[in-house]
């Protein structure tokens, strides 16, 4: 290529180099001019192309092209596929299960507020059926009833700390209520009722318990007591009561139980649990 014929300079004392795509065929990199300094600043046409590309460039002038490090390309996997990164199993969390004896009190380990503690009724009987309430106090003296069985009932509190899952009727099946820690509520009462088509077996006879699920805790509360009647229908589980700060919680095991043939429900008397004072419950 006659660069010399390619080049001339302007009334304006300005160098122009014209070049089109036909000046160059197989090259990758091309130095058009350069500007050097010898004595003076200097200017030199260069049009010089490399078929190598930018190493051949950078070896015609004693440099070396740095190439990043790559990871091969298994056979057969798309060379535009992001590397995929180890996944470490988490290992997995161990389950602390205890049985909370009459007279018995554990804390709450402190979990996400958002995460509600989770209250099972269950026994082991076939062909029976048992309602789950709570009774929530309140700081100010305040109590409601939270159910699915009775009109004055409510399936959860206004705040929404303490939910009812509603009533269950399939044989197999339990009720459930969901618990939140909220700064108002002072202590939540759960208990028990037998229903009337369940007979006058005993909670004990029919295995009835009470399961309390909280992160990596399951507390089972069991109707334990060889002497409990066989016409108490109503048992009162526990108590949870709430602590001062967001997340403390502790359940106590109360185990109490109705009067014979009574249908009143549980009530608070001086921020106690006690027997047959609440309204009358209706049968199912």
């Amino acid at each position: 290529m006659n660069v010399v014929n390619k080049c001339s300079v302007n009334v304006a004392g300005k160098l122009q180099l014209d070049l089109s795509g036909k000046d160059f065929q197989s090259e990758r990199a091309v130095i058009l001019i350069e500007i050097y300094r010898k004595d003076v600043w200097r200017l030199g046409v260069v049009a010089s192309g490399f078929n190598g590309g930018l190493g051949d460039l950078l070896k015609a002038y004693g440099g070396e092209e740095a190439k990043p490090k790559q990871n091969p390309v298994p056979l057969g996997a798309s060379p535009f596929t992001l590397p995929v990164q180890a996944v470490v199993p988490e290992q997995p969390v161990s389950l602390q299960k205890i049985s909370l004896k009459k007279g018995e009190s554990i804390s709450l380990a402190k979990n996400n507020t958002d995460t509600p503690v989770i209250v099972e009724n269950g026994w082991t009987a076939k062909g029976k059926d048992y309602d789950l309430k709570a009774l929530v106090r309140y700081r100010s003296g305040k109590v409601i009833y939270v159910g699915a069985a009775n009109r004055d009932e409510k399936l959860q509190t206004p705040e929404g700390a303490v939910k009812h899952g509603g009533d269950v009727v399939v044989a197999g099946d339990m009720e459930r209520i969901m618990i939140s820690w909220h700064r108002d509520i002072a202590s939540v009462a759960v208990s028990s009722y037998s229903a009337l088509e369940n007979g006058t077996g005993s909670f004990r006879q029919y295995g009835v318990y009470v399961r309390i699920k909280n992160g990596n805790q399951e507390i089972t509360i069991p109707a334990a007591d060889t002497s409990s009647k066989y016409n108490s229908y109503t048992l009162c589980f526990g108590e949870i009561v709430f602590g001062s700060q967001p997340g403390e919680m502790k359940v106590h095991n109360l185990e109490i139980y109705s009067a014979p043939g009574s249908e009143n429900r549980i009530g608070y008397r001086n921020g106690k649990v006690v027997m047959d004072i609440g309204p009358v419950g209706q049968p199912k």
